[in-house]
């Protein structure tokens, strides 16, 4: 039971609203959000993300299967990261979101994982190359 609800959550995919909402609006407005704006389906089972100007507060909209939710996060202490932040990610992680919503600026994650793949590539280009041959 537990492998499959771990191979279930590497399936989810998480999408940003790259815009800040009005953290009043309900269920009505943010389904427009992700029909008309996103041009995305959301009950193909995705999560989406919604950032306020109220850096204390997210939104996440989804459909479970039998109807819509919408889960509400308010930091006691701190701040989420500004949706601007987020600009050229139209898409996270799950594992990322799970960051996100214990409050880690995932500017610095993406930064992190980008010196790891610069890292990986040039060891990667490192052992490819052909060693000279010495007499």
């Amino acid at each position: 039971n537990l492998m499959i609800t771990f191979v279930f959550l590497h399936m989810i995919r998480v999408f940003v609203y790259n815009k800040e909402i009005d953290m009043r609006s309900g269920f009505s407005h943010l389904h427009a959000l992700v029909s008309n704006e996103m041009k995305s389906d959301l009950f193909a089972g995705n999560l989406f993300l919604f950032l306020g100007k109220n850096k204390r507060r997210v939104k996440i909209l989804l459909f479970d299967g039998s109807g819509l939710m919408l889960i509400v996060k308010r930091l006691d202490r701190g701040n989420f990261m500004r949706v601007e932040d987020l600009m050229d990610t139209p898409e996270i992680e799950i594992s990322d979101l799970k960051r996100l919503l214990d409050g880690v600026n995932l500017k610095v994650v993406f930064a992190h994982k980008k010196q790891i793949q610069s890292y990986l590539l040039h060891q990667i280009v490192l052992a490819a190359s052909p060693i000279p041959f010495r007499m």
